[in-house]
């Protein structure tokens, strides 16, 4: 159901606040940490890995733009994870930078929902297997 003790965490959205409970479809948050090195770059500010907030932070994938819902992220030997959409930046990262939101648009990495549980450790191998490709709105 996601990263234990995250808020993101569970089989319910936590962000609905009104209206009939609705599935959480954002267990899990992954961030290239390409693109983070790139963004502080371009602002002239040091982001270290969970400035984000982000779950899992990966290297070696690209930005992680090309993903499509559906899409496999394989974590270590054991977790699996099915992208379900873009991350969408938003005004919380502006405790970092004033104009942080504008260059993470459609660079922030993707959420997904866990498909196969274990644990992950840093280091561990990542690959992505194509799903259904239907294209992330």
């Amino acid at each position: 159901l996601g990263v234990e003790g995250d808020f993101h965490s569970g089989p319910i959205n936590q962000h609905k606040k009104s209206g009939p409970p609705e599935p959480n479809r954002r267990q899990v948050s992954i961030v290239a940490w390409e693109v983070m090195r790139a963004v502080g770059e371009e602002l002239g500010i040091s982001l270290k890995p969970g400035d984000l907030a982000e779950n899992v932070l990966v290297e070696g994938l690209g930005d992680l733009a090309s993903l499509r819902e559906d899409d496999r992220i394989h974590l270590g030997a054991d977790v699996v994870l099915e992208v379900t959409g873009q991350n969408k930046p938003c005004v919380t990262l502006n405790v970092h930078h004033p104009d942080i939101v504008r260059p993470f648009v459609g660079r922030r990495g993707v959420v997904a929902v866990v498909v196969a549980t274990g644990e992950v450790r840093p280091g561990d191998p990542v690959r992505v297997a194509a799903g259904a490709s239907t294209p992330i709105a």
